[in-house]
Formats: structure tokens, sequence, C-alpha cells
């Protein structure tokens, strides 16, 4: 398990780790078990619980968010929209500062190969959210924060997770699992997205 140091606005967290057993590129490395931010692993594919959920994202932005459905916390001032040509710089990349040493948020090659790998291996093959929980990486669907205000959506319903690469100034790759399938989504930067971590 692993200990991060405490941020101002939440406390340490230890997480669960899993040795990723598909073939390609990120599937010799060590995962968290579950999202980032969160206090324990998820129950169910559904699993509702803010507890799992964890902390949710805006891109390359450091400062993570909860929200219950009603209160965003911290309730400070929305950045929307992101408009910047730049990846998920190390120097803001929450998996680092949290976790320190060589641990950061996954590539879009890394989650690519995750999507596709045989379920026999613990992947997905981009298959439906019940794969996703029964895979190595037990996704649920924890949801995501809103892109114009950061309100909660999809709890229950979807699973979304950045990748650390933009695709343009205003979008970047991430991923999607849901109950119509699990595939990559060009999303805009304003949206707050669950984060797993990857060490090298």
């Amino acid at each position: 398990a692993v200990t991060p140091d405490a941020t101002p606005a939440f406390a340490s967290r230890t997480y669960s780790t899993v040795q990723a057993a598909w073939t390609g590129t990120g599937g010799n490395k060590c995962w968290l078990k579950m999202n980032l931010g969160a206090t324990r692993e998820a129950n169910s594919a559904t699993d509702t619980g803010l507890d799992a959920a964890g902390w949710f994202f805006q891109f390359n932005r450091q400062q993570g968010y909860v929200n219950d459905g009603v209160n965003r916390i911290p309730n400070t001032p929305w950045i929307n929209p992101i408009n910047e040509t730049s990846d998920w710089v190390i120097g803001f990349d929450p998996c680092n500062k949290l976790l320190g040493g060589t641990w950061r948020i996954p590539t879009q090659t890394e989650w690519n190969a995750f999507l596709t790998a045989p379920v026999a291996q613990g992947g997905v093959a981009s298959g439906y959210l019940s794969d996703a929980y029964a895979s190595t990486l037990k996704l649920h669907a924890g949801g995501n924060l809103s892109g114009g205000d950061g309100s909660l959506q999809n709890v229950g319903t979807y699973a979304y997770f950045w990748s650390s690469g933009q695709n343009s100034s205003n979008t970047a790759g991430s991923f999607r699992f849901g109950t119509n399938g699990s595939y990559p989504v060009n999303a805009t930067k304003n949206f707050a997205y669950a984060l797993r971590c990857i060490q090298d």
C-alpha cells in the first residue's frame, strides 16, 4: 500500500495497488486498484459511494474536488474554459504530487492497452461496465464533474478517467467505461474526471 502526503484540502489516504497482467504498454506495471482520493475499493460496478469515487480533477490541474451531489469542495471558481497547449505536466500531476517517486497519470497508449487487453489477462477488451469492474483495475461508475460548473454527473452509470495526453488546446484523451461499452473519449479539459495512477 502507498500512503501519500496530506494535501491542504484533503486528508491523506492509503491505497491498494495491483500488478498489471496484460500485454502491451503499461501491462507490466503497478497501478492503483482504487481511484486517487478514495478511501476504499468499489464494492460493485455501480457503487455510488463518495468514499469510492475519490477526487475529480480538471485536466492539467493539481486541485482535487469532491462533490456530494449538492456541494462541491472546495467551492472555488470553476475554471471554464481551459485552453492551453500542454499535456499534463509532471509538476501538476496529482499522482506524482501525492504518491511521489515514479507515480504518474497513465498515457493514452497505456489506457488503450488496458482497454483492448483480453478479460483473461485482466483487461476490458472494450467491454461493458461489468467487465471494467471485473478487470484487474476494478473500475466502477464513480461519475464525473461537469465542465460547466463542476456539478456531479453520471454516478452509477459511467466511469471517466483522464490520460496524461492532450489532443488539442482545449481537449484531452480520456476513457469512458459504461453500460454501452468502453472506449476513448476526446473530452474538453474543463471537465473533472477521476484518476488512476501508474508507477514506472
